[in-house]
């Protein structure tokens, strides 16, 4: 365990400057942008650029990582966001800040999948969960802790721009400086992403999930506490307290996935998470307090899909196309983070603002459902009984997948 997390420190290091730049920036683009009376329409569209550019960056992030390696490439996406970033200070019109915020999705994507890819390639089989689960605690509390730096007073919107290019630029320095050698970037034939999807269908299906439930449940939340008379200070609490608690249950939750299996944890969060939704849903006259204790617990339940499914990836794909892995699973998280609002918010239309929760709750229980089936249609191998198996070379034999046990979904 000790020498996994010595080989993915630097890459910890990274993911904290960069959730903490990224946090940021979001909601510090839409305050100036609603300083200035801007459509909400627009607002809008600046987040759905941002997430097109994560998409396409996580499309031709392997070609690049091939090319230059997982430090160059990671230093290249880091200079370009934080150039993108200072861009905002001397073009102030609101359109030319939809090709920026293209560009800023574009270079993020890509210092995810070095990111990503780093931690995959450089931890074993039987420690994966856990180290995941405090990659992604670290990813939640920085992104909790990114939007405390609004307070300061910047009339003039430079300096806080200023210091998120800082901490951008910075955050890809520890990989830069590490004396750790990278994952080795082979050339070998691409299994392609409809091979992958084939044979990772779960982690697919919990990184859209992930994305899908996580973007509207956070940025349609304002929607919410108006209808509910919550006061700003109150909302501010919700945002806050969301991110820091998952800190406490993402390892453990890690841990159990490592010992029982990804599936069989990620069927019980799903399910969990879709009663919890659905009592939030129902209970419209609840005290603030309560709504806030099942707030919390719905974002620590919801919080480990996406960290359990890029483990469950790596541990049924070859460990020389995981970059090519990686790559699609931040392209369907990026589908399900610009699909996610647009949903949600249609069903909120139809019904009323509380319906977010209720549009969770369906969602999470056709997770829960989905998962339940593949486990009884195809039980699966525990991951800590994998860790030994060698995979055969894909030319072996026609009939490899049916003999593979990594061919289980």
């Amino acid at each position: 365990m000790l020498l996994s997390l010595r080989a993915v420190l630097p890459v910890l290091f990274a993911v904290a400057m960069l959730e903490s730049s990224i946090s940021l920036l979001n909601p510090y683009v839409s305050y100036l942008l609603e300083q200035q009376k801007v459509s909400p329409v627009l607002i809008g569209a600046l987040t759905s650029c941002h997430y097109f550019g994560f998409v396409i960056g996580a499309f031709s992030g392997p070609y690049f990582i091939r090319h230059l390696g997982h430090i160059r490439a990671a230093i290249l996406y880091a200079v370009f966001g934080a150039i993108t970033v200072l861009m905002h200070i001397l073009f102030h019109q609101v359109y030319s800040w939809l090709i920026l915020r293209f560009f800023i999705g574009m270079s993020i994507a890509g210092m995810f999948l070095v990111i990503e890819s780093w931690l995959n390639a450089q931890t074993k089989s039987q420690w994966r969960g856990q180290i995941l689960a405090i990659y992604s605690t670290i990813s939640w509390f920085f992104s909790g802790i990114g939007p405390i730096a609004l307070r300061i007073e910047d009339n003039g919107g430079v300096i806080i721009f200023i210091i998120i290019a800082v901490i951008m630029i910075n955050s890809m320095t520890p990989l830069a400086l590490t004396r750790i050698n990278p994952p080795d970037v082979i050339t070998i034939k691409s299994l392609g992403y409809k091979k992958i999807g084939q044979t990772a269908t779960t982690a697919i299906m919990a990184c859209f999930i992930a994305g899908f439930i996580y973007t509207p449940l956070y940025s349609l939340l304002p929607s919410v506490t108006e209808n509910l008379a919550f006061s700003k200070e109150q909302l501010s609490l919700l945002l806050v307290l969301g991110p820091l608690t998952v800190i406490i249950t993402l390892p453990p939750i890690g841990w159990l996935s490592d010992r029982i299996g990804r599936l069989q944890v990620l069927a019980f969060l799903a399910t969990l998470s879709s009663i919890v939704a659905f009592i939030i849903f129902m209970h419209r006259t609840a005290s603030y307090a309560t709504t806030l204790l099942l707030f919390i617990l719905l974002t620590c339940l919801i919080s480990p899909f996406y960290s359990i499914g890029l483990a469950r990836a790596a541990d049924i794909i070859p460990k020389n196309n995981l970059v090519e892995a990686n790559a699609l699973l931040l392209i369907v998280w990026g589908f399900g983070a610009a699909l996610g609002p647009t949903a949600a918010g249609f069903v909120m239309h139809i019904l009323d603002a509380q319906a977010l929760f209720l549009f969770c709750s369906l969602v999470t229980l056709l997770l829960s459902i989905s998962i339940t089936w593949i486990i009884i249609r195809k039980p699966c191998i525990l991951d800590h009984r994998q860790k030994d198996f060698i995979a055969m070379p894909l030319s072996s034999t026609p009939n490899i997948d049916e003999v593979d046990p990594h061919s289980h979904r």
